[in-house]
């Protein structure tokens, strides 16, 4: 196990056990990775805790880097994820109705999607800073910043609550 240090305190997002352990087969089956991105990956050490979801560095950290960097110059790849990624999502839709088994099966072959997207947002601002810092102030950046994510996380969480709120999963105040 990891130390406490090694990990990364993400979302807090109350779902069943049940559903949970749908994920955590996803994120932890390097088949599911390895189909989608050509290497071999997997979440190990994932921990969810009062339905805070704790993720290790090294996938949020090291990994992020690594894979935005590799996205940013093959862009074979991002066609192919971005490709492999509808029909997983299509798949995904298509099994709603089916039985459990398949369901399951088809969202833990989805959950690479998930845990690829997030995790490039910090790297891709990261880099965003770095450029606008070579033109413009500290001051500026920031501003500059808040004006393009502000507006963008705002309408995620919002959008978010409500899917929850759709799902009748209890949100606290």
């Amino acid at each position: 196990m990891l130390e406490k240090e090694d990990f990364v305190k993400t979302v807090r997002r109350l779902y069943p056990p049940f559903y949970v352990s749908i994920i955590m087969e996803g994120y932890h089956n390097e088949r599911n990775w390895s189909d989608f991105l050509g290497f071999n990956y997997g979440i190990h050490n994932l921990v969810v805790t009062n339905g805070i979801w704790y993720y290790p560095k090294y996938h949020v950290v090291s990994f992020s880097e690594k894979l935005t960097k590799k996205l940013f110059s093959d862009s074979k790849l991002f066609k192919k994820i971005k490709e492999e990624t509808t029909i997983r999502e299509k798949k995904l839709k298509n099994v709603q109705d089916m039985n459990l088994k398949t369901f399951c099966s088809s969202y833990s072959n989805y959950m690479p999607t998930l845990g690829i997207y997030f995790i490039c947002d910090d790297w891709i601002e990261q880099k965003i800073k770095e450029t606008l810092l070579e033109n413009f102030s500290k001051k500026q950046v920031e501003k500059i910043i808040n004006i393009l994510i502000v507006p963008y996380k705002d309408n995620l969480s919002r959008k978010s609550q409500i899917e929850l709120k759709e799902q009748k999963i209890f949100i606290p105040s």
